[in-house]
């Protein structure tokens, strides 16, 4: 492949890398701003007061329809509270959230399963 044509392509990767990035730091201080970080934690793990939403992210379709039809206990999000897009953004944010590391890549839990 022409030199030119894949620094252009690394060029536009890294462009789209920003803008991803841009996104998911927009969505994440909307997830502060929205208050879902006091029930859901600050990276989506969740708590004893709201649901794991993070590293396994429901499509950002389904988390629209929800918040704006939720009757249970969480409060229903409507449009005149938050915009579609700014859920996009918080639902770019929950997906930027890296995937827990595995309990055998963990020393100490190793060493603890290996002396039950």
């Amino acid at each position: 492949m022409n030199k030119l044509i894949v620094l252009a392509l690394l060029a536009l990767a890294s462009t789209a890398n920003a803008a991803d990035r841009s996104v998911a730091e927009r969505g994440r201080k909307n997830y502060v701003e929205f208050g879902c970080v006091k029930c859901h934690g600050i990276a989506g793990q969740g708590s004893v007061s709201g649901l794991k939403l993070a590293p396994d992210v429901l499509p950002a379709d389904a988390i629209i329809t929800f918040l704006r039809g939720t009757t249970g206990p969480m409060p229903r999000y409507g449009a005149e509270i938050i915009s579609d897009a700014q859920i996009i953004e918080i639902h770019a944010y929950l997906e930027s959230r890296p995937k827990p590391a595995s309990p055998d890549s963990i020393a100490a839990l190793k060493d603890i399963r290996g002396k039950r």
